[in-house]
């Protein structure tokens, strides 16, 4: 009763089929005609199907990424805990913006800046030494304590674990919680 009352008098509907096999939806074409050729109809919309399904699996696949960045943000940034991304050399590339309650600095002062000029000049040997270290193998995790130096210029005690991801495409750096 539906069609009728928009005057369709043919109508061809082919599903939406997912890499998994499951239907995602129907491409329907209808026609206030009789199709004069129906195959050929069919084919065309087949490919047509086919490259909708894909697309909406691209834009779920899309959105459960931008879902996931959310929550890896939300969770990164209300942690207690600092995390930070260093280079080879040991600048800050990523800070979480925990180190203003930990260290007393905003996430701009320390950006760009070596990770050594914010440890107390006693301990920079052996951190440098750690430093070392973990440079020599990627996935190397090594901890460490050390004095740190608080912007208000009192030092302060912070436990680390720094975890080498510098051959991991997507990370490139040490990445280091404090």
């Amino acid at each position: 009763t539906l069609l009728k009352s928009r005057h369709v008098e043919s109508y061809v509907g082919i599903p939406l089929i997912s890499t998994g096999n499951e239907i995602q939806g129907v491409l329907v074409v209808l026609h206030s005609k009789e199709l004069p050729n129906k195959d050929f109809v069919i084919s065309i919309l087949k490919m047509f199907a086919i490259r909708a399904a894909a697309e909406l699996e691209r834009k779920k696949a899309d959105d459960y990424l931008v879902q996931q960045e959310e929550l890896f943000r939300a969770l990164v940034e209300n942690s207690l805990d600092a995390i930070a991304m260093v280079n080879e050399h040991g600048n800050f590339t990523y800070s979480s913006s925990s180190v203003e309650s930990i260290l007393g600095y905003k996430v701009n002062e320390i950006i760009g800046k070596n990770l050594f000029e914010f440890i107390y000049c006693d301990d920079v040997p052996i951190i440098k030494k750690l430093f070392s270290e973990i440079l020599l193998q990627s996935g190397t995790t090594i901890s460490s304590e050390a004095r740190m130096i608080h912007k208000n210029g009192s030092m302060k005690w912070i436990e680390g674990i720094g975890r080498n991801f510098l051959n991991d495409p997507s990370v490139q750096a040490i990445v280091i919680n404090y």
